[in-house]
Formats: C-alpha cells, sequence, structure tokens
C-alpha cells in the first residue's frame, strides 16, 4: 500500500487531490486543474467536467467580488520582508490601473488568505462565496516577478488561462503529442467562456509559456500563429489584462482604485460603505501588514519591526523640519514620487529607501 502522504483540500463544487505543479517538465498531480487552478474536480465525466468549468467570474456574477472590493489576510511568518514587498506591489499596480480595492480583512465571510506552505503557486477562480478562507498559494519560487503573484490574484478575481478560450485554435497551435494525455485534458482544455469581445492576448499574464507541462524538458506545447508573438508573460499585467478586469468588474473610475458600480443594496446612512483600503498605502504600519485572523492561524510578520516609527535607512529631505519623526508605511516604491503617491506627502516629507516608503512627519 502506497504510504505517501496528500493533502485533501476541500472546496466549493469538489474535493480533489492538490500537489506542487512543475509546469516546465509536467510533474505534478492531474487533480490541479491547469497547473494552478483549485476547486475543479477532473476526474468526472466530460458533461460535468465542462460544466464546472463553467462556474467562473467570466460567466458567474455570483464569483465576483462584491463592488470590486476584496478582504485579504495573509499567513503570519510565511513571507519574506521581499516577497512581502512584492506582493504589496503586484496588489498596489492592479488597483491603481482598476477599480479593484484591496481590503484588511475584517469580519467579512469571504476572502482571500495568502499562504506559503512551500507548495507551488496556486488560487480558485473567482470568489467562491463558501465563507472560508480562500488561499492563494505562493511559495518561496513564485516571487520570479510580480507577474506570479498577479497572475494568482487575477485568478482569484474571477479569471482562467487566455489559452482556454474557445477561439484558441485561430491563434496558437497546441502540440498535443508533447504532451501526456492526462495532462492534455487537465492542462489545455478549452471551455466556453466570456471574452468580453476582446481579441486574443499573446502578452497576457494568464497566458502559458511555450513549454508548460511538456512529456521532456525543453519540448514545446504551444506553437504561436502570429509571427514574432510572445508568450508566458510573467511580468506585469498586459493592457489588455487590466482592460478585461475593468469590463469585468464594470469599473466607472479605471485606473484609480476607486469604487465600482454596487451589485447589492446602496450605502445609506444606516448603511454606509465600509472601504478599508489597503491600497496604495496597505496599513500603517508594518506590524499590521499580515493581520491576525482566527487566533493564531494568521499571525504578525515576524521578521518585521513592530511599529512603523523606525527606520534607520534614509536621509532626510530638506524641507522638512528638523525634529520631524520618521514614520514608515509598508508600502513599496521604486522613487520618491511612489511614496508621493502613496498619500505619505500629505503632510509627511516621503522618500523611497531601497524598496520601502518612509518619510519624516510634522
Amino acid at each position: 500500500m502506497d504510504k505517501s502522504v496528500v493533502w485533501i483540500v476541500a472546496v466549493w463544487m469538489a474535493v480533489p487531490i492538490v500537489m506542487v505543479a512543475t509546469l516546465e517538465t509536467g510533474e505534478q498531480h492531474k487533480s490541479l486543474f491547469e497547473g494552478d487552478i483549485l476547486g475543479v474536480d477532473v476526474d468526472v465525466d466530460e458533461a460535468s467536467f465542462q460544466a464546472n468549468l463553467a462556474h467562473n467570474a467570466e460567466t458567474d456574477s455570483r464569483k465576483l467580488w462584491p463592488n470590486g472590493q476584496v478582504p485579504v489576510v495573509f499567513n503570519g511568518g510565511a513571507f519574506t520582508s521581499s516577497q512581502q514587498a512584492m506582493i504589496n506591489q503586484a496588489m498596489r499596480d492592479i488597483s491603481q490601473k482598476t477599480c479593484i480595492t484591496f481590503v484588511q480583512r475584517s469580519r467579512e465571510r469571504d476572502y482571500l488568505l495568502f499562504r506559503n506552505d512551500n507548495d507551488g503557486c496556486s488560487s480558485y477562480v473567482g470568489r467562491n462565496g463558501d465563507g472560508q478562507p480562500q488561499v492563494v498559494q505562493l511559495a518561496n519560487d513564485c516571487f520570479d516577478a510580480i507577474g506570479v503573484s498577479q497572475h494568482e490574484i487575477m485568478h482569484a478575481l474571477g479569471f482562467h488561462h487566455e489559452q482556454t478560450r474557445m477561439d484558441r485554435d485561430d491563434y496558437v497551435q497546441i502540440l498535443k503529442n508533447n504532451i501526456s494525455p492526462d495532462n492534455f485534458r487537465v492542462n489545455f482544455a478549452k471551455y466556453n467562456g466570456n471574452t468580453q469581445r476582446l481579441p486574443y492576448d499573446y502578452n497576457s499574464i494568464m497566458h502559458y509559456g511555450y513549454n508548460y507541462f511538456a512529456v521532456r524538458r525543453g519540448s514545446p506545447t504551444i506553437r504561436v500563429k502570429k509571427q514574432g508573438a510572445k508568450i508566458g508573460n510573467r511580468a506585469v499585467m498586459s493592457p489588455m489584462d487590466v482592460q478585461r478586469i475593468n469590463m469585468l468588474y464594470n469599473c466607472q473610475n479605471r485606473g484609480t482604485g476607486g469604487p465600482a458600480p454596487s451589485r447589492g443594496k446602496k450605502p445609506s446612512r444606516r448603511r454606509p460603505q465600509q472601504r478599508r483600503r489597503l491600497e496604495p498605502n496597505w496599513f500603517s504600519d508594518a506590524s499590521s501588514f499580515f493581520s491576525q485572523v482566527n487566533g493564531d492561524e494568521e499571525s504578525p510578520l515576524g521578521d518585521q519591526p513592530s511599529s512603523g516609527m523606525m527606520n534607520d535607512g534614509g536621509s532626510r529631505p530638506r524641507s522638512c523640519p528638523a525634529d520631524s519623526p520618521n514614520k514608515m508605511r509598508n508600502d513599496f516604491c521604486q522613487s520618491d514620487d511612489d511614496c508621493l503617491d502613496s498619500g505619505l506627502g500629505e503632510q509627511c516629507c516621503p522618500n523611497c529607501v531601497g524598496t520601502t516608503c518612509n518619510a519624516f512627519c510634522n
């Protein structure tokens, strides 16, 4: 009898066995749909399989996050400071280009739980709506670029992979002989989703690369039909990725992280709309970046300062008073302008030290 240990993950529609996926070599369990998608039972007949695929935010509005607001918590101590900054940057980029907002989870039933169990990169597609923590798994090897985090977040927002479109055969050729039969069904399925009448996007962050799930390392599994087209982008969302989010969530204030139209009851004096926005500021100090929820399951990040009042790096801007305290915001930055955009500039003199915004405040 096989004594190997497997993890059983309970999901909204099925209970698959999930193991880590190694996209380039195809070394993944067949029940991890498309290499990084949780919650799709593949051990069923074809009709049930296709019906399962149909339950996604592109075709079922119940899978959307209401008002484009996504509550999040983090598995405490699981991420390094640089990984934390990369997730932060990934969310910030989405929030700045769309009306999606990421908020610190308070009492919301549905929320994203970022975990690092060193078990690959994976996510559910769309909001589960079952009142349970919805895991976004980001292992240590998922941080080559912010696009990897954005890829999994886009799954959570409701998007499947680009090459699953029904019209994909007009744009790419799937080299079936280089893919094992089990992998072909699980990882190269097509489904009748909503393309939003947008063109096929080779550069989408949701598109597979050339040799994902190859039988032999380096063997191509996808061939593009447009000369010079590149696939497998994991650097950052493409312009069309941004457009898809804005269209799916009916964004009005696009590119501002502003509110989307309400899909439920309108806010009123008795029922105000709560928006504990994390973007672009995230939290006021590093200790609250990783929220503590349900006992000790999620706890503050252990290697971060317990207060946002300390930062030994950087130089004091000349325009700031000499006695101004130095306050740090746990916000990713590449320049002082990024810190101005984060809101620190309203009352403080911001600067970017390393990759973290900090400011000398009056």
